[in-house]
């Protein structure tokens, strides 16, 4: 008897060993979207898996194609970060661009965040890599602000499309002051005058005849703030993350090559200590651009200066 009772305990121990269900992913990410982030973590399944923990609504990421995104890492055994990730970063969604996460990202659309559980940080034990990715907009995604019931000097007449794309359809003549319209209001970080920002920018004369502009791609760029010209400079600082600012600047703070007007969306702030979050990816826009003086690189310091020609 003491036989049969020990082989069937040795059964049900079997039994119950096989439905055994495997660990499901079971994490909190604390911070908001596009802001540095941490993690609380319980369990993670033991497969690589994808799950959107944000969905946005904007454009969605093509193979290939330029992503602004904020990427953290961080170990299943203790929620730290690995460092070093996190830094924003312009860039390209394929294996270049992103590493394994590159192809994985593709079809989830801007504003959204995701998952991706990796595992085999460590062989032979039970680590994973846990990486946050949140997917930025390449357009301001703030409030929008309405135009003054009196319309500064210099302000020309401006139509958004669809796509939410400026264009300029007249030029507003001269302009006297250096002068900053608000036309969307961003809630993220503030902008000092010597960072590096991603930016959608296009810049016109007093006729309208836009000079050079990032728009015709619809692909990002990253300025060093402390090099472009002044009355641009003055205008983005103080100005948030997510916002779009029409930045009427005159002559004397334009180089002295005349009046011109900015609209710029503000996108992000990089860290100017993390040299990697500096790529800027090939894009046609760099390559197209209008003006000799702009600064065009395929290092990792790459960056563009809007042009007051």
């Amino acid at each position: 008897m003491k036989r049969a009772l020990l082989a069937l305990g040795l059964m049900l121990a079997s039994v119950t060993g096989c439905s055994t269900e495997p660990p499901v992913l079971d994490v909190t990410v604390h911070g908001e979207l596009g802001a540095p982030v941490t993690m609380t973590v319980d369990s993670v399944p033991e497969e690589i898996s994808v799950e959107t923990l944000l969905e946005g609504e904007g454009s969605k990421i093509v193979a290939d194609g330029t992503i602004l995104v904020r990427a953290t890492s961080f170990d299943s055994r203790t929620g730290e970060i690995i460092e070093p990730t996190g830094a924003l970063r312009l860039t390209t969604a394929n294996a270049p661009g992103l590493g394994e996460v590159g192809d994985l990202v593709v079809g989830a659309r801007e504003g959204s965040r995701l998952l991706i559980v990796q595992p085999g940080l460590v062989p032979g034990q039970n680590a994973a890599e846990l990486v946050v990715v949140d997917i930025l907009s390449t357009v301001a995604s703030g409030t929008e602000v309405p135009l003054p019931t009196k319309l500064p000097a210099g302000t020309p007449k401006i139509e958004i499309t669809d796509d939410g794309v400026p264009t300029v359809v007249s030029g507003g003549g001269a302009v006297s002051d250096l002068t900053v319209v608000p036309l969307i209001e961003g809630a993220g970080a503030q902008v000092s005058d010597n960072d590096d920002l991603v930016i959608q920018y296009l810049v016109g004369d007093s006729a309208g005849k836009i000079l050079d502009t990032t728009w015709k791609d619809q692909v990002p760029i990253v300025v060093e703030l402390s090099e472009v010209m002044d009355g641009l400079r003055i205008g983005l600082t103080d100005q948030k993350v997510g916002s779009r600012v029409l930045v009427l600047i005159p002559s004397a703070q334009a180089s002295g090559t005349g009046d011109r007007f900015a609209i710029v969306d503000v996108l992000g702030i990089y860290d100017s200590t993390d040299e990697k979050s500096k790529e800027t990816p090939n894009s046609t826009s760099s390559k197209n651009s209008a003006t000799p003086s702009t600064k065009v690189s395929t290092t990792p310091r790459a960056t563009t200066t809007p042009s007051s020609r």
